[in-house]
């Protein structure tokens, strides 16, 4: 006989105190029978720690974990030594999940899906916009999944938690980690549900927020973050099935090109340069052709490093002259 499943809720807590008590709502609010919300306080030094405690001293299945400060993925690995129960959701403290959202996932949970996948909402200052990657009720396994190089998202996924083992995010990054953790865990996974419904509200007008941050040190660290990442998936690839790689490489060569257009634009040519010669000496430039056609138009040119810095110094003018009309 089939009974219903637990869910834990794994969020890291760091300065977020204008959006958490509304991403705890929306958790408490939601009818799963069985859950517990677990809080890594990442040493927020602004209220946060205050609303955490305000919310386990109120509810048993609120838990609060206080450590220094260690990033995101640090966070989450120790969410992850304390879930106890069958499902884990990961989400962040400035989001929400959607309205009735339970009533959806719990007949998937109770059929023991591996993984079960949904649509999200953009939220932003201009409104919000729906995301519909699935249209209909979906199986798949991760190896067709990750075929369709279909979105890496962390949050718009739970993951039965036996199915994660012993995976864990990278310690010490906070960008794109939720790319590699997602690739470890599916493409062993065997069933997946994705569901045409919207489950989870993504809040894309927090300026604290670490992608949405322009502080020179949080780009640099965004970036070490990335070739991190990017030389951790490509070990993950040369230990996968030969049916795997391929699939494998096609996202890492995908993410790679994004990694070297986003210092084109954002960072400067002498960063770009320097990565170009990591990726290089790690056997991951040139960069190879992909499944995705905008990419590898980027490719093509991102292929001749010479023009590419070209274009760079361009930007990097471009950028001085606007700081100089700004003084």
């Amino acid at each position: 006989m089939s009974h219903a499943k637990s869910i834990s809720f794994i969020i890291p807590v760091f300065n977020c105190a204008a959006y958490l008590e509304t991403c705890l709502d929306s958790i408490i609010n939601q009818d799963f029978p069985h859950k517990e919300i677990i809080l890594i306080n990442d040493g927020s030094s602004d209220n946060s720690p205050y609303i955490c405690a305000k919310y386990a001293s109120k509810y048993d299945f609120v838990h609060v974990i206080n450590q220094k400060n260690m990033g995101t993925s640090s966070a989450r690995n120790r969410g992850m030594e304390t879930a106890k129960c069958d499902y884990i959701w990961f989400v962040d403290s400035d989001d929400m999940i959607a309205d009735e959202i339970a009533s959806a996932l719990r007949p998937h949970m109770i059929d023991d899906s591996e993984v079960i996948c949904f649509n999200h909402i953009d939220r932003t200052a201009r409104g919000n916009f729906e995301k519909s990657t699935f249209n209909h009720i979906e199986h798949h396994s991760g190896k067709t999944l990750l075929e369709k190089a279909a979105p890496g998202y962390l949050w718009n996924k739970i993951f039965r938690r036996d199915v994660i083992g012993n995976t864990r995010f990278l310690e010490g990054t906070k960008n794109i980690e939720d790319f590699l953790f997602c690739i470890q865990v599916l493409k062993d996974v065997q069933t997946i549900t994705c569901l045409p419904y919207i489950g989870y509200i993504y809040n894309c007008t927090n300026p604290t927020s670490t992608l949405r941050n322009r502080d020179w040190k949080n780009l640099i660290k965004l970036s070490e973050d990335s070739m991190r990442v990017h030389f951790k998936l490509n070990e993950v690839i040369h230990s996968s099935s030969p049916t795997l790689r391929p699939i494998l490489l096609n996202l890492l060569n995908i993410s790679i090109a994004g990694h070297l257009h986003s210092l084109l634009i954002d960072y400067n040519r002498h960063i770009l340069s320097n990565a170009i010669e990591e990726y290089r000496n790690s056997g991951l430039y040139p960069i190879l052709k992909t499944s995705n056609k905008k990419a590898n138009i980027f490719i093509t040119v991102a292929n001749i490093k010479w023009l590419l810095i070209l274009v760079a110094s361009l930007y990097d003018l471009k950028r001085r002259n606007v700081t100089q009309d700004n003084i």
